[in-house]
């Protein structure tokens, strides 16, 4: 899936994290997406009803139980289902890599 900023110009960010939030905000803000950092799945539809996105974005560590409902309830909701999403991965970059993949350090994504 290919998520250039040009094309996808408006993203909605999910981070609970007060830290990691705004400065993957501005990171992707760096790559030219206009994002609204938001905390959970409500705020996030939220944030579609009122601003629709083309892609969102979720700081969370992949392959854990709360990821995956995360995502079941971003798929579950009218205004959020249709939108791709993009795991952003550990907020430290520390989760434990897939058998077969290398892991990347945060600060180069």
């Amino acid at each position: 899936m290919n998520l250039e900023p040009q094309r996808y110009a408006r993203a909605i960010l999910i981070d609970g994290d007060a830290t990691s939030g705004p400065l993957s905000r501005m990171r992707l803000q760096d790559r030219g997406y206009s994002v609204t950092l938001v905390r959970d799945v409500p705020a996030a539809a939220a944030a579609a009803r009122s601003a629709p996105a083309a892609v969102i974005f979720v700081q969370a560590d992949p392959g854990t139980a709360e990821t995956s409902r995360l995502i079941q309830a971003l798929k579950s909701e009218d205004t959020t289902r249709h939108l791709p999403i993009q795991l952003l991965g550990s907020p430290t970059g520390s989760a434990p890599a897939p058998k077969g993949l290398n892991s990347v350090a945060r600060t180069n994504w």
